[in-house]
């Protein structure tokens, strides 16, 4: 099971990503976006950027890089459609730009968001 975000909690999600035809790292080196989006409870998304904050390149060379949400961010997420299910979890989507070129990656069921448990104390 992936990472586990609670509604309304500050996370920082390391995420690795990989080519889908070798599985070899996906190379970060010269992108000058990467831009990470979740999806919120009123049909909106998130946007972590690398270029205005929220996203920070750890290995460019690895496909490494961090996200840093806030509890502000994540008490909007919606909630994933069954965290006990491995196949009705959250996903990300992720674009990345390099050389002028935006390449498109769709991560699913990759993130369990849950609500808190006592939201309102």
């Amino acid at each position: 099971m992936g990472p586990q975000i609670i509604q309304g909690q500050d996370k920082i999600l390391a995420v690795r990503l990989n080519s889908g035809s070798t599985g070899d790292a996906f190379d970060f080196t010269g992108a000058t976006e990467i831009d990470v989006m979740f999806q919120n409870t009123d049909g909106t998304c998130l946007h972590k950027k690398l270029s205005t904050s929220g996203v920070t390149i750890l290995s460019a060379a690895g496909g490494k890089f961090q996200v840093t949400l806030l509890a502000v961010e994540t008490a909007l997420l919606l909630v994933s459609a069954d965290p006990t299910d491995p196949t009705q979890l959250s996903g990300l989507e992720v674009h990345v730009t390099l050389a002028s070129k935006v390449s498109i990656l769709n991560l699913a069921n990759v993130v369990t968001i849950i609500p808190r448990l006592f939201p309102n104390c």
